[in-house]
């Protein structure tokens, strides 16, 4: 019989249930009884502090209240219908906690309401629902500006956090301490505590219970010790507290109904009934293609021939809905975690492994469960008919994407064609798939679907990682390695193969065919995925990096938008396209799940894929909508009712969201995690390219490691920060050149820097930089990556083995301040002549080499003075290729005996200027709309002044080379040996 207890700390009621014979405890006494809770006396004692704290209780703040009062809910819900106030999500600055903005729900343009200042925000946490009321328009920025004026119910979340340290108010001993959150988007907490001197030097969990209008910081509670500060686990620990990722372990209820895990002795063997239920497709061919070490295998893909000439090609999906009843424990508890969360070297996992790795995983030689989707090809490989169905299926093999591809490209090893015997039927096989994916692929481009840039980086993990968990790894599961030891040992981008853009159109594909299935069965009651179409401004950063560079990126549609990014390339760059991809990545609006009675069909449109029904159905082992998806799909092939109603799946939806957005916050931070171990013991300085120019940094792509990071260049206060000599290379024969100041100017993305001697430098978009990757150490939040320019440009008296192409602004300054450069005039003319695109002119007036003002203009004068002969201001009369024409263009120019390097400078600067001067026409072109005659000369259209960019770009890169082979030649030792000509090939 069960065991009645009276659990109260009231001395009545505990008297009288003396007397009446009940057993009772008082809260702490019970407490003491939870030996198997790790942590809750701590909880409890916390909480207790907590309330005999809170009379009188008033933080750190004034007498007078700080803020104003919220006001009442229904009010706000009313006003927010009635479009008096707005309510929305408010977005704290991750790197500057001052600076906030409200992102207006339900908006299709993705209106944002600036907050100015913390009081506007009115104890407003990042991440809360909030209502804003306007209080007008910021004119500097042309936003609308506003203040919180209530906040919406919410349920209470941890924060992970660190003790301010005893210096800063506290003291040790005292119960009152302030926490500072990890995340410094998250205000300070004051907390009450008794184990304050225990838990100073740990992370540990609050939360938050109250902000009151007189207090600066927000009252809370200690929860729980997470561990040592910068123990790789504890910081592993605390992205899982930040992101509010379930990684407790299943319960027995929870495990009950399911079928044991499966032994080589006591194999799973699937019920008679199962089979006699389903259409049986063990005599098809499978396979599944996943990355090496996969155990979670949602799907696999078949194909069969048939007499007529036709092929059925079949996307086949573990059944997990076989295993998980609605509404039962495992499910709720599914539903809660929503998705599986990876992060670098471990997962934690949305269903008990019985079922993720074993039962429904579509492991190789064995029987599985399916839902599938089989389509029937014609010879063109058109769909002539969809069936849809439960299945029993047996998959002959599991590739992994480098087999695969090396199958399908005929480089297989001889160790694939003893595992695989009947290869030559596999490569058949995947040879029609890659044609059938390549044809569904250009059917989706040309309706606009989009092809973006992915920052996936694979990390090398010390082999010790994996000792707690021998499949998956653990990033801070080794608790014998030593403190600081190397963890992540390297890493790389990922390499993309062709065979994983085959495995996704063919899960894009069925996903398509299922959303329009489930759709037409349950039009006001079926979970879809739309895509919004991203705001115009969003996208200023991608025109303003492609107009730089010559190219123009019409946003109007995924189609022009994807055109455009299409022809965007420099042949000589390839980092180029990859940058405005994911500037266009980084400009997309948020995909999300929702329930169709909650828009009209027009608005159900997925902009990135260019699809007007999208859904997720291809991973339910990993993903909880694609299990609500497949009962949907199997409800619509019964002919039953919707498994929700449309009231229940809207709240579905708005959890998975919320699940899916911080699972990939997870993800990223764990990213970031790995990159600070690897960076922690590697200082490293890399190659990076200027993406973008912001209102007092820059942002660097750094290639080799496939990531971008801002780079400092003035501190809040406009003093500029760049190290003296950025300009000028450090050398043992020239003194460091000073900077004066530095001037970023974020719309036209540009930057001006002036040395103290009054020279001015222009760095533009994609030139390259040397920089300092290290880590810096934070008591009170996670280390972080830290990036430091060096100098514009990379270093060319480095080895040959390390040089690499300065810029421009280096080698100008480099060249102009050393007089020791011996002359090549004739050389360096007779490589340039053989060059039209360097003839650039925008000068039809003889000028002489008088003074130094026309002595940046002089040689392309007399360039211009010849080429007009001809009728054509961009060609040569073919004497220009005589020493005799040589000698007179020197002598036109008031060249004659000048070194070779000041020629070589002179030209990049016309060049450079004449660049300058085209890309302003251009952009005004593209502001108005069109090219009008006269603003450049000689040019007709917008597309030859595009062309004539390009040009310029290729003549820049020619005469840097050169700049660079004489480098050699000034500050190298004297040579053994003859020396290499001038233009010989290097290293």
């Amino acid at each position: 019989a069960p065991h009645v207890i009276l659990l109260t700390d009231d001395e009545a009621l505990q008297t009288a249930a003396g007397h009446a014979g009940v057993r009772w405890l008082s809260a702490e006494a019970y407490v003491g009884t939870l030996e198997s809770t790790p942590g809750a006396a701590e909880l409890f004692a916390s909480l207790r502090d907590v309330a005999a704290h809170r009379t009188g209780d008033t933080g750190e703040a004034s007498d007078t209240s700080l803020y104003p009062e919220h006001k009442p809910l229904e009010y706000l819900e009313a006003s927010a219908k009635a479009s008096v106030v707005y309510h929305g999500t408010l977005h704290v600055n991750g790197h500057n906690r001052t600076e906030a903005v409200v992102r207006v729900a339900d908006s299709e343009g993705g209106d944002s309401i600036w907050i100015p200042t913390e009081l506007d925000r009115n104890r407003a946490i990042h991440g809360d629902t909030v209502y804003v009321e306007l209080t007008g328009q910021d004119q500097m920025q042309h936003r609308k500006t506003g203040r919180v004026v209530g906040i919406a119910p919410k349920t209470r979340r941890m924060f992970a956090a660190t003790l301010q340290q005893e210096e800063d108010k506290t003291g040790r001993g005292s119960k009152r301490q302030v926490a500072v959150p990890l995340d410094i988007r998250i205000p300070k907490v004051t907390i009450v505590t008794s184990s304050s001197d225990m838990l100073r030097d740990c992370r540990i969990a609050v939360r938050i219970d109250r902000w009151d209008r007189d207090c600066c910081y927000p009252h809370g509670h200690y929860v729980h010790t997470i561990g040592p500060i910068g123990n790789p686990s504890t910081e592993l620990q605390c992205i899982l507290v930040e992101n509010q990722v379930q990684n407790t372990p299943f319960t027995s209820g929870m495990l009950s109904a399911l079928p044991p895990f499966p032994t080589p002795t006591a194999p799973y063997i699937i019920p008679q009934e199962d089979v006699s239920a389903r259409r049986d497709m063990r005599d098809t061919r499978l396979f599944s293609i996943d990355p090496p070490g996969c155990e979670d295998v949602d799907d696999a893909v078949s194909i069969k021939w048939l007499p007529n000439g036709n092929v059925q090609v079949g996307v086949h999906i573990a059944d997990v809905t076989a295993f998980l009843p609605a509404g039962c424990l495992l499910d709720v508890e599914a539903r809660e975690r929503s998705t599986t969360v990876y992060l670098v070297g471990k997962r934690f996992d949305m269903l008990p492994a019985v079922l993720s790795s074993c039962l429904c995983s579509l492991r190789e030689k064995q029987d599985r469960l399916a839902v599938s989707v089989v389509w029937t090809l014609n010879k063109s490989l058109e769909v002539v008919e969809t069936w849809f169905g439960r299945t029993v299926i047996h998959s002959a093999h599991e590739l992994h994407y480098p087999t695969a591809q090396a199958i399908i490209d005929g480089t297989e090893s001889e160790e694939d064609r003893k595992r695989f015997p009947d290869i030559e039927l596999l490569r058949k096989e995947l040879g029609l798939l890659m044609r059938f994916s390549r044809l569904l692929e250009t059917e989706r481009r040309q309706k606009g679907a989009l092809e973006l840039a992915s920052a996936e980086i694979q990390f090398d993990l010390d082999a010790r990682l994996s000792s707690q968990t021998p499949k998956c790894g653990d990033l801070g599961g080794d608790k014998s390695a030593p403190e600081g030891s190397v963890q992540v040992l390297g890493m790389k981008p990922k390499q993309e193969l062709e065979v994983m853009r085959m495995v996704a159109q063919l899960m894009i594909f069925a996903n398509r065919y299922v959303a329009q299935k489930i759709f037409k069965a349950f039009p006001n009651a079926a979970l879809l995925r739309r895509h919004p179409f991203p705001r115009g401004d969003d996208f200023k950063a991608l025109v303003q990096c492609a107009a730089s560079q010559g190219f123009q990126i019409n946003t109007s549609s995924n189609r022009t938008l994807a055109e455009s990014l299409s022809r965007a390339v420099l042949e000589d760059n390839s980092n180029f396209n990859y940058i405005l991809k994911s500037l266009a990545t980084q400009a997309m609006s948020e995909a999300k799940y929702f329930c169709t009675s909650k828009y009209s069909p027009d608005d159900f449109y997925h902009y990135g894929l260019a699809a007007e029904f999208y859904t997720h159905f291809t991973s339910p082992i990993r993903r909880y909508a694609d299990v609500i998806v497949h009962r949907m799909l199997l409800a619509s092939i019964s002919g039953g009712p919707p498994p929700y109603t449309s009231e229940e799946l809207q709240e579905i939806c708005t959890h998975l969201n919320e699940r899916t957005r911080c699972a990939k916050q997870a993800q990223r931070d764990s990213v970031d995690f790995a990159r600070t171990l690897f960076f922690k013991s590697n200082t490293t300085n890399a190659k990076g390219i200027i993406c973008q120019i912001l209102q007092r940094s820059l942002m660097i792509f750094i290639p080799d490691f496939g990531m971008k990071a801002i780079v400092a260049i003035n501190d809040k206060n406009g003093t500029c920060v760049l190290p003296p000599n950025c300009l000028s290379v450090s050398h043992p024969n020239r003194d460091s050149l000073n900077i004066r100041c530095a001037n970023l100017d974020e719309i036209s993305q540009t930057m001006t820097i002036e040395s103290e001697c009054n020279r001015k430098v222009a760095v533009n978009l994609f030139e390259e930089v040397t920089v300092e990757i290290s880590v810096g150490d934070s008591r009170y939040h996670l280390d972080a990556v830290q990036t430091r320019l060096l100098h514009f440009g990379v270093d060319p008296f480095a080895s040959p083995s390390n040089r690499r192409r300065p810029n421009l602004a280096n080698l100008v300054e480099h060249f102009d301040n050393d007089k020791g450069v011996h002359s090549h005039a004739s050389h360096i003319f007779e490589e340039l002549i053989k060059k039209k695109s360097v003839l650039l002119l925008n000068s039809r007036t003889v000028g002489m080499y008088t003074d130094p003002v026309a002595s940046d203009y002089a040689l392309f004068e007399g360039f211009s003075d010849m080429s007009l002969r001809t009728g054509d201001p961009f060609a040569l009369p073919a004497a220009a290729n005589t020493s005799s024409s040589l000698a007179q263009l020197l002598s036109l120019g008031g060249l004659a005996g000048e070194k070779e390097t000041d020629i070589v400078v002179h030209l990049l600067r016309e060049v450079r200027k004449r660049e300058k001067m085209l890309r302003r026409a251009i952009s005004s072109a593209q502001a108005n709309g069109v090219w009008t005659p006269g603003q450049a000369e000689g040019i007709v259209s917008l597309e030859e002044a595009q062309r004539r960019v390009r040009e310029c770009r290729t003549s820049s890169k020619e005469l840097e080379e050169r700049l660079r082979a004489l480098s050699l030649e000034v500050d190298a030792p004297p040579p053994a040996k003859a020396p290499q000509p001038a233009g010989a090939t290097r290293e």
